[in-house]
C-alpha cells in the first residue's frame, strides 16, 4: 500500500492520490445520474469477461482497458463524490462465481494500486454462494488485511468490507 503510493507520487507530479471515503449510501442523485454511475460500475465490473474470456482485446489492439469518465459541473455538486463512490465499491451482483473472483482479483489489486485503503464489495444475499467465495478469496489474498460483513447502511450481508 505505501510502496504503491510512493510510486505514483513520485512517478505523476501535480497529481494527489484522494482515499475514497464514500459510498453509495451517502451519496443522492437523480435516478438518470445514478443510472448512468451505475452503469459505469458495470461496465468495469464485466471488462475482463468480455475483454479477455471472450476475446475482445485481442481484437481491439489493445485498447479499451480503461474508463474515462468526465465529471462536470459547478462547485459543491457531488463531483469528487461521485468518483470516490465508484472508486471504493465492486459491485458483482448477478455474476457467476468464477467470473466474479477474477473480478475481484483484478479489483483488489487495482485498489492496492491506487492507493485505496478500503473498499465495499457488493455481493447480494442470494443462496450466499457468492458471499461465501468472495469473502474466501478475499480472506486469502495477500493484499487483504481484514474483511467483515457490511453493517446497516453498507448493504449488511449482502456485502463484504475489505480493508487492503
Amino acid at each position: 500500500h505505501a510502496a504503491s503510493r510512493a510510486a505514483v507520487a513520485t512517478c505523476v507530479t501535480g497529481v494527489a492520490l484522494v482515499e475514497p471515503v464514500y459510498g453509495w449510501n451517502d451519496i443522492v442523485l437523480s435516478p438518470a445520474i445514478e443510472g448512468t454511475l451505475r452503469r459505469i460500475e458495470t461496465h468495469v465490473r464485466h471488462a475482463t469477461t468480455v475483454l479477455d474470456d471472450w476475446g475482445f482485446a485481442r481484437r481491439m489492439g489493445g485498447r479499451g482497458r480503461g474508463v474515462t469518465a468526465l465529471f462536470s459541473g459547478p462547485s459543491g455538486t457531488g463531483k469528487t463524490m461521485a468518483a470516490e463512490v465508484l472508486a471504493s465499491s465492486l459491485d458483482l451482483r448477478g455474476a457467476r462465481v468464477e467470473e466474479a473472483l477474477d473480478a475481484l482479483d483484478h479489483y483488489l489489486d487495482d485498489a492496492a494500486l491506487a492507493g485505496l485503503s478500503q473498499v465495499v464489495v457488493i455481493h447480494g444475499l442470494g443462496t450466499g454462494a457468492l458471499r461465501d467465495a468472495v469473502r474466501t478469496r478475499a480472506t486469502g489474498h495477500p493484499l487483504v488485511a481484514a474483511t467483515r460483513r457490511g453493517e446497516r447502511g453498507e448493504g449488511g450481508d449482502g456485502a463484504t468490507i475489505i480493508k487492503l
